[in-house]
């Protein structure tokens, strides 16, 4: 099936290039397609059960929030208008039912077989349908998204060899995504419409945001060492009771994936969830410090301790943003500096290079933390104080309700 970039474009013509209005056009579109993948890789990072399927997921959310970055720098200077005003309904439901995948398989098949591989082709048209000169910014943003959904791809490929049914217990979801994605127009907008019929949805599972932060049967849910246990120990087993905590900071994934999701349709500017996704994959990226360092160190990750996670998640995302970002984080900070010096001391160059890029990375945190809860308490007669002490009584009533009375810092 043939596409043109715009439905009034012939099919020949005696020049190449794409007009300010074309381009502009299809900003529009793949912006709106590339902010729906944030919002899906967020929802299943709390859902996908392996560990290294949430790390994954993580870094291909940041990638999605960096092409939507750089392309609506790029339509601010191509006159493109609001990126979301004139998106068709149609490619809005498509986009929400790739959400309702039951498990990582068919979220793989209706995400990645169904949008992301047609994304990447439409993207390489793009690319042969412009010219060199006057769409040479278009062209530069472009090419350096590809070769992202390339990989995306190729890690889709190895989740469907490693389900026991392989693709084709999924087929009937991408299918039924990929007919969605056509009555939308594709892509760019443009195929042939078929006759509408009814299409038939393979199943009736509806999802809905996940309370828990999901893991296979490999990770327990049990404490993890305190601060001062740690502190007291030898070098390499205090080393691996820190990363231990490191790899923990999935906890802190799943509460700015809870975030993304639940601010997601509440008029928030594009920068928050660009800020978040940002402050996500930097959590993750913890995580994964954590990760590698225990296997580096002869052990596989096997526990986590999710309370903070696990207390916020019936609280408003701003609640969240506050305790993640100017209290747990802001209480952390103090340890970041003599953590890095300590092993600078111990001669552990490996577990010095992670610590740091941790401290930097938190500093940035904080930031973002003052910058959005200043944004949202604006006109406000609220101040992050008064935040503060509304997330200690939803603290105190939690734990009456619960009949326990815990007040320290679990790890």
């Amino acid at each position: 099936m043939e596409a043109f970039p715009l439905n009034h474009l012939p099919a020949e013509r005696s020049y190449k290039g794409l007009s300010v209005t074309e381009s502009a056009a299809l900003f529009r579109r793949y912006i709106f397609i590339e902010q729906q993948c944030v919002r899906i890789c967020a929802a299943w990072l709390l859902e996908a059960p392996m560990y290294e399927d949430k790390h994954i997921l993580g870094y291909h959310l940041w990638d999605h929030a960096e092409h939507v970055q750089w392309m609506r720098e790029r339509l601010l200077e191509l006159r493109g208008g609001h990126a979301e005003a004139d998106i068709a309904p149609t490619l809005k439901f498509a986009l929400d039912e790739v959400l309702h995948a039951r498990d990582v398989t068919e979220l793989v098949a209706g995400l990645y077989g169904g949008v992301k591989q047609p994304l990447l082709q439409a993207y390489r048209d793009h690319v042969s349908m412009a010219d060199t000169a006057a769409n040479a910014g278009e062209i530069r943003i472009l090419q350096r998204m590809i070769p992202d959904l390339e990989n995306h791809l190729r890690w889709g490929e190895d989740i469907i060899k490693r389900c026991p049914t392989g693709h084709d217990g999924a087929v009937p979801w991408q299918r039924y995504i990929g007919d969605l994605l056509l009555r939308a127009g594709g892509i760019h907008g443009t195929l042939h419409v078929p006759p509408l019929r009814a299409l038939e949805r393979p199943h009736a599972h509806m999802h809905r945001r996940s309370a828990e932060l999901k893991f296979d049967s490999r990770i327990a849910r049990k404490p993890l060492a305190k601060y001062e246990e740690r502190e007291s120990m030898p070098h390499e087993q205090s080393v691996k009771a820190q990363f231990a905590v490191f790899f923990n900071e999935l906890w802190a994934v799943g509460l700015l994936a809870s975030v993304i999701v639940d601010s997601w349709d509440a008029g928030c500017p594009w920068e928050f969830q660009y800020d978040m996704a940002h402050h996500c994959w930097d959590e993750l990226r913890h995580s994964q410090f954590g990760a590698i360092r225990l296997k580096e160190l002869g052990e596989e990750p096997s526990r986590v301790d999710t309370f903070f996670f696990d207390q916020s998640q019936n609280w408003p995302f701003l609640h969240r943003l506050v305790y993640l970002t100017r209290d747990l984080e802001v209480f952390f900070m103090k340890r970041k500096s003599p953590r890095v010096l300590k092993y600078q001391q111990e001669g552990d160059g490996r577990s010095m290079i992670f610590a740091d890029a941790d401290w930097s990375d938190e500093i940035n945190h904080v930031r973002y933390g003052t910058k959005w809860s200043e944004y949202f308490l604006k006109d406000d007669a609220r101040t992050v104080e008064d935040i503060k002490e509304e997330i200690r009584v939803f603290i105190a009533r939690q734990q009456a309700q619960a009949g326990v009375s815990k007040t320290d810092i679990p790890f």
